[in-house]
């Protein structure tokens, strides 16, 4: 039983004996203005030797407590801290064991300030020294680049409310909190309700200078995790959202945009803001609640942050990224969209409401991953949104399932490091497309029903899955809780097909002489009957699906009447395509399957199609198999499928092909180097492009590659960058994308002529221009194959010397193919003592380390890897060493020796956490999986050669 690992267990006694009635905290971050990064100045007050404005801030807090079993013993939550003073009921506490007790990582409070013998009411005082962070992990500190002022930032979800403010760091103890921030007098203090009072005086800290202090209006109850507090010099936009009800009452939120005062330029608040109020719009329509909470609505961007963004009550806090400082593809503005309603869903659906405890994670993100599409299908122009999360997302979730950690949507997560490695695609992603399952099988207005109801059942408390569709039920005469246990407690994935039987209408016409693949009108289906098999990997379980079936067929006119219950005709022509013949969908059905298999008897007698596609309209999670005329259509002419759902499904369909070694990877490379040109869809065609690259490095024959692989793929992305006729957002993402391929001299040496002339002129590059990023963009690939030099990465920075600017340093300079600097590099990423890299320098670090075409000079470091990693979980932990362990794992090296290092690693070691081990074996499959790849490429080029 630790505090830093907290048990589901000891979570479940605690809230059984406790209520929380308040937290009144005081915070007190003032920094020394004049000098803001030097701290050999200022001594400060009760502080032991190693404690200075630049690591620590004051935390006092006084929490009430009420216990129905007085006598009760417990813990207290509080990391990494040095306690000045506790107290229980004016008793002191045992502050001595607390500061001399220390976990193997150096920190504090890993079994928690113990509280014994809890009366039935309770008054707790902490006051203490609690550290900042450098990680994104409690209250972060970060240092502008640019101009060297400091910006804080709060993230304390899942655990890590306890390095700001003592507590009980459990989603199941909500309580308000009352809380005043003491600091410099221009800052902007941001929490999750608004200032209602604010005084100037000398600083307690600085004594010379000035600060102020806020005292907030106490917050609804909240649990620990959803606090925030952001301050520094942000700059501020303001707005104004209203609602008006039928009734006529108003609704008025303050909305507050901010990000570093150096990145202000560069802000676009008019797309926020107009994404918001719509987003509000869509949520009062939808939830029939309001917005269920005081003050106003601020959202702020901060730097060095590791997730995309994070559900604060009235406070949400983004990643930098989402400010574009150079030129972004709709496809980036897009994604923030999404981020933005995900976040406000989350006002609902996880902060009004919230889970007991983390094994219902899943739905608090998968919930607001379904609902922030259906905001932009509702709310904003992204008409395409199911189709972007089919592309991008629902990848994200099949690769996570296919792995040997995966787990069942609702895992137990019985303590909170398991937890951490459960942030995963399953929790989002899949539990995404299966609660958009659930809505296909209940019913959307039934699951809006119920939605509804559970949400006024629980306001400001918690809940589970079952109170959820406990409220679904009474609208929709379904056995809900069947379909909960199939989905939700197995694992991986059934695999649908489709079989049937044809007749030619041609009378003695043999049925191989008949061309469906042009949707032969003289050959139709006598019956068409739908598989599932067993869910793998897992126990072979059946689960009950409502899938689509559709009918794909070339034709020069075609369109896709909508008959509800039953089979699409094309009976209305509004749809046409041009004399060279497009894939269209000429008929549509939806079935129930719940057995082994279902007969579509809609589509008996229909005219056969060149392309026969189950869970069309991707209603339900599963793997597509195709028939073999299916799959040849799809290698020939996927560019040609009009629907761009569709379309992705079928990139798909290719995708896991090879993934799974049925399809060889130098196939699915020239399919996308053929197809494209014609992707309209820019997160497909983006991540089309990354995935060609992968491929190629990791699942083609190699010798294919460098003589023939990497060339078509670069080829074809210069020739996309190079037309304006596919516009500058295509044209970008196919430069980037060149620019990470492995590049003859030939293209190196027009990227140097680009890079030499600061334009994209000499690479006949019209319509886009050589901002920022993208000639950090072109000085990384340069790098990488050796075309210039550290000086030059250098130079660089003086004329970008912006945290983003330190960030893509880092990248370029680790690029540079040496082993004296791969080994430079390879001491920072593992670093556990003296200057330790912050997690945004280490993903840096990582994301130039090992460029395509350099897996000979980083391979000697497989060796290193696991006794470096080892010493990293003992001494540091945590944040960085999950990126290092992951991003990493030498899929690099020698195949068999690193199989072999690792399952030693494995076996022997008594110490590394269960999430490290889990990332391990993660690695593992991915090398498998791509050795299985690479076999079958090299086995079909040794065929072509004989």
């Amino acid at each position: 039983m630790t505090s830093f690992n907290l048990t589901r267990e000891t979570a479940a006694d605690r809230a059984a004996h406790l209520t929380v009635t308040s937290y009144t905290i005081h915070l007190d971050v003032t920094q020394p203005t004049t000098h803001p990064n030097t701290a050999e100045n200022y001594t400060l007050p009760d502080a032991p030797s190693g404690i200075s404005p630049l690591t620590h801030f004051r935390s006092h807090t006084t929490i009430q407590l009420d216990c129905p079993t007085p006598g009760y013993s417990t813990f207290l939550d509080l990391r990494d801290a040095h306690l000045l003073s506790a107290t229980l009921n004016g008793d002191p506490l045992d502050v001595h064991a607390y500061n001399t007790t220390l976990s193997t990582t150096g920190e504090t409070g890993e079994n928690g300030l113990a509280l014994p013998s809890l009366a039935d009411h309770n008054t707790i005082v902490i006051d203490a020294w609690c550290r900042y962070s450098t990680t994104g992990e409690g209250l972060h500190r970060s240092v502008d680049a640019a101009d060297g002022t400091v910006y804080l930032y709060s993230q304390c979800e899942p655990a890590d409310s306890k390095r700001v403010f003592a507590c009980f760091d459990q989603p199941d103890l909500k309580a308000p909190i009352d809380l005043t921030v003491t600091a410099p007098t221009s800052w902007h203090i941001i929490s999750n309700s608004s200032i209602d009072s604010s005084t100037t005086a000398t600083s307690p800290i600085f004594g010379e200078e000035k600060a102020s202090t806020h005292h907030f209006q106490p917050t609804n109850p909240l649990c620990p995790y959803l606090f925030a507090l952001c301050a520094g010099p942000y700059h501020q936009w303001s707005d104004t959202y209203q609602w008006t009800e039928e009734d006529g009452t108003t609704l008025t939120i303050p909305l507050n945009l901010y990000c570093r005062e150096t990145l202000a330029p560069y802000f676009d608040p008019g797309n926020i803001f107009t994404l918001t109020k719509g987003g509000f719009d869509y949520y009062h329509r939808t939830f029939g609640i309001l917005y269920p909470f005081t003050g106003s609505y601020d959202q702020v961007f901060v730097p060095d942050f590791n997730a995309g963004a994070m559900e604060n009550v009235g406070c949400v806090t983004y990643r930098e990224d989402y400010v574009f400082r150079s030129h972004a593809t709709a496809w980036k503005y897009e994604r923030r969209a999404d981020t933005v309603l995900h976040e406000m869903a989350h006002m609902w659906f996880g902060n009004l409401v919230t889970m007991q405890w983390w094994n219902d994670l899943w739905l608090n993100e998968s919930f607001a991953s379904w609902a922030s599409v259906m905001a932009q299908l509702g709310s904003t122009n992204y008409q395409t949104a199911w189709t972007t999360f089919a592309s991008t997302q629902k990848n994200w979730a099949y690769r996570q399932d296919d792995l040997p950690s995966t787990h069942p949507i609702a895992a137990s997560m019985e303590n909170l490091e398991e937890l951490d490695a459960n942030f995963d695609g399953i929790t989002y992603a899949k539990g995404c497309a299966v609660l958009k399952q659930l809505v296909a099988y209940a019913g959307l207005d039934p699951f809006l029903k119920g939605l509804r109801d559970y949400l006024r059942a629980h306001s400001y408390s918690n809940a589970t899955f079952q109170d959820l569709l406990d409220a679904v039920s009474r609208y929709c005469d379904k056995d809900f809780h069947a379909w909960a246990e199939a989905w939700l407690t197995t694992t991986g994935r059934n695999t649908l097909s489709l079989d049937f039987d044809i007749t030619t209408t041609a009378e003695g016409q043999d049925l191989a002489d008949v061309d469906a693949t042009v949707g032969d009108q003289s050959a139709r289906y006598s019956s068409v009957t739908l598989h599932q098999s067993g869910a793998a990997p897992g126990a072979g379980e059946l689960r009950p699906h409502r899938v689509g079936v559709g009918i794909y067929s070339v034709a020069p006119a075609a369109s896709d009447g909508i008959v509800e219950g039953g089979a699409h005709t094309s009976a209305d022509a509004s749809l046409t395509v041009d004399e060279a013949g497009e894939l269209v969908r000429t008929h549509y059905t939806e079935v129930d399957l719940d057995d082994e298999s279902t007969t579509v008897t809609d589509l008996r007698n229909l005219p056969q199609g060149a392309l026969l596609l189950p869970n069309d309209e991707d209603l339900t999670y599963c793997q597509i198999e195709l028939d073999a005329q299916s799959v040849e259509t799809v290698i020939e002419r996927v560019e040609d499928i009009v629907d761009p759902l569709a379309r992705a499904l079928c990139w798909g369909v290719l995708e896991e092909m090879t993934m799974h070694a049925t399809l060889p990877g130098s196939t699915l490379v020239e399919v996308i180097a053929r197809a494209i040109e014609a992707e309209s869809e820019l997160p497909v065609a983006e991540h089309l492009m990354a995935r060609a690259v992968q491929v190629l490095r990791y699942f083609t024959d190699p010798a294919w590659a460098e003589a023939e692989g990497w060339a078509l793929l670069s080829d074809v992305l210069l020739t996309i960058a190079q037309n304006p006729q596919f516009g500058a957002d295509q044209q970008l993402i196919a430069f980037t994308t060149f620019c990470q391929c492995k590049l003859h001299k030939d293209q190196v040496a027009l990227l140097y002529e680009v890079w030499k002339a600061d334009s994209l002129t000499p690479a006949d590059i019209e319509g886009l221009e050589l901002d920022t990023d993208l000639r950090w963009t072109v000085l990384t690939a340069l790098a990488a194959h050796g075309a210039v030099t550290q000086d030059d990465v250098d130079a660089a920075l003086r004329a970008d010397n912006t945290s983003m600017g330190v960030r893509r340093a880092l990248t370029a300079g680790a690029a540079l193919p040496t082993a004296d600097n791969k080994a430079a590099v390879w001491e920072k990423l593992f670093a556990v003592e003296g200057e330790l890299a912050g997690n945004w320098s280490v993903v840096a670090l990582l994301d130039g380390f090992a460029w395509a075409g350099q897996d000979a000079l980083v391979a000697p470091f497989a060796q290193r890897y696991p006794a470096d990693l080892a010493r990293l979980w003992e001494k540091r932990g945590g944040e960085v060493a999950a990126t290092v362990t992951e991003r990493a794992f030498p899929l690099w090296g020698a195949p068999a020796e690193v199989s072999q290092l690792i399952e030693e690693l494995l076996e022997s070691s008594t110490t590394l956490p269960s999430g490290a081990q889990r990332f391990l074996r993660e690695g593992l499959f991915d090398l498998s999986r791509a050795q299985q790849g690479r076999a079958l490429d090299s086995s079909l080029s040794d065929n072509s050669g004989d």
